[in-house]
């Protein structure tokens, strides 16, 4: 074959690829009940920044993008076996979590804090008791690292439900957890804290899909820059307060100077 028809047919065989992945749907796994990343609000519509955020990259790269909403398990499931494209709720940025997909540069980092553990009287002792978890959770290896006894849940939904009925002695968590199950909050009073270790909060994107991990990193830069991510945080309650202060870190590490971890 001549040399520019060579030229010719690489190009197109190359264009022909670019349209094909442009065109493949992209499937997003939603984390069930994450608020304020990702949760279903009172008209049942998936709300959440997470998922303001990816449908901003969505539109912006016009892609075909397919919300499907699973607990937290299913999602790391899902990535791990192909099952999803990209997997969005306030997910951990953790070398465990890198082995089962890639991830994204963090959105936000949460600087060292404290969670709750809240129980239906006072008196209960977390050391000692039963502590409702959600399954590959940041909050379930936290808890394993200070080898406490855990009922593993697949949603918050279910591990506040054990906290209130009796089926755990205590949930672990933020606040805004509670708010799952109706009543939750005025029924469980906080017995304890425990500190939380620093982590960034990323998207995961599956490995049979390496055409979107530069094209979304690359996304979530130019929304930083316009001043997108800023208001999306905002309109969701300005939740995360070492947003601010950390926000620097996510657009270094965009820009590729500072390691995911």
């Amino acid at each position: 074959m001549p040399f520019p028809r060579l030229l010719f047919s690489i190009a197109v065989s190359l264009l022909l690829s670019a349209t094909s992945a442009a065109a493949q749907p992209v499937v997003i796994g939603v984390s069930e009940d994450y608020p304020p990343y990702a949760y279903r609000d009172s008209l049942g519509q998936v709300s959440g920044f997470d998922v303001d955020v990816a449908s901003e990259i969505c539109a912006r790269l016009g892609q075909n993008c397919r919300l499907e909403m699973r607990p937290l398990a299913g999602l790391l499931r899902g990535i791990s076996e192909g099952e999803l494209d990209i997997a969005i709720g306030g997910l951990a940025a953790t070398p465990a979590r890198a082995e089962m997909g890639n991830l994204t540069c963090p959105l936000m980092y949460f600087l060292s804090r404290d969670e709750m553990f809240y129980a239906r009287s006072a008196a209960v002792n977390v050391s000692s008791g039963t502590i409702a978890t959600v399954r590959g959770s940041l909050q379930e290896w936290t808890l394993l690292q200070r080898g406490l006894r855990l009922a593993v849940f697949e949603t918050t939904e279910e591990a506040v439900r054990a906290a209130l009925t009796g089926q755990a002695d205590a949930f672990f968590g933020s606040e805004r957890a509670l708010d799952t199950v109706a009543g939750a909050a005025q029924a469980l009073v906080e017995v304890d804290r425990m500190e939380m270790p620093p982590v960034g909060a990323a998207f995961m994107v599956s490995r049979q899909r390496p055409d979107l991990l530069d094209s979304w990193n690359g996304q979530i830069l130019q929304l930083f820059d316009a001043g997108t991510i800023d208001r999306l945080h905002t309109r969701h309650g300005d939740f995360n307060g070492d947003f601010d202060q950390t926000r620097q870190l996510s657009i270094d590490c965009l820009r590729g100077n500072r390691l995911l971890f």
